[in-house]
């Protein structure tokens, strides 16, 4: 059989050797570049990586849309008629004005009263008197 101290002495040769390959192992990583960290990253998380594209892909194609619409229209966007749209304050004023407009009572012609020139009599010279009674 084998020394006691043998074995002892063995299993700590063995245990230095795979402290020196772990030591190894860290200061070979913490000494890779940030690219080959990056890339290890992404071989192994691939799955989060394309979502991140995905996502990265869709909002910069959103913002390239709005950039392009709003930079046609002066940034105001286009109502159903193709006309620019009013600002949320010009839109209640137009509001505002229509709901007065239908309260308001509708004047017609006949609503009118006659001016006063008509029905005030003027002063006439008693010749034109004479010929006003005929």
């Amino acid at each position: 059989m084998s020394n006691p101290s043998a074995q002892y002495a063995q299993r700590a040769a063995t245990e230095a050797a795979s402290a020196a390959s772990h030591a190894e192992a860290a200061v070979s990583s913490a000494s890779s570049s940030l690219w080959d960290r990056a890339s290890i990253w992404a071989s192994e998380h691939k799955a989060a990586v394309y979502t991140i594209a995905g996502i990265t892909l869709v909002v910069t194609g959103a913002g390239v849309v709005y950039y392009a619409a709003g930079a046609s229209q002066e940034g105001r966007s286009i109502d159903k008629n193709g006309e620019p749209r009013k600002s949320k304050k010009e839109r209640r004023k137009a509001k505002k004005e229509a709901e007065e407009a239908s309260k308001a009572p509708i004047i017609t012609e006949a609503d009118l009263p006659l001016t006063t020139a008509a029905t005030t009599p003027t002063t006439i010279n008693p010749g034109m008197k004479a010929l006003q009674m005929f």
